[in-house]
């Protein structure tokens, strides 16, 4: 038995017509999930406009005032210089 290559074109085409008819969770790179992350990544940049907090916030009035009073006055501490790091170089010369 002899198979026709014409028809075995003609039969297969059908086929490979339904591949387009997949749905979009069957394709990779689907159009469903494009821009997800970057989606993602804005939403959690976003900031709450009315968070809710479990517990009041434990400053009293006096400290405000206090850190008010300070930061008009420009009696405010000044915050210690401080450096990445600790290296030392030294030039021993003689270098090739």
């Amino acid at each position: 038995m002899r198979i026709d290559k014409r028809k075995l074109v003609l039969a297969a085409l059908p086929v490979l017509a339904l591949g387009g008819c997949a749905g979009d969770e069957m394709r990779i790179g689907s159009a469903s999930n494009m821009g997800e992350a970057s989606r993602q990544t804005f939403a959690a940049q976003v900031i709450d406009p009315a968070p809710v907090y479990d517990a009041p916030a434990d400053v009293s009035g006096q400290q405000v005032a206090g850190a008010i009073d300070r930061y008009n006055t420009d009696k405010k501490k000044k915050p210690e210089r401080t450096s990445t790091s600790n290296l030392q170089s030294s030039s021993t010369g003689g270098g090739t």
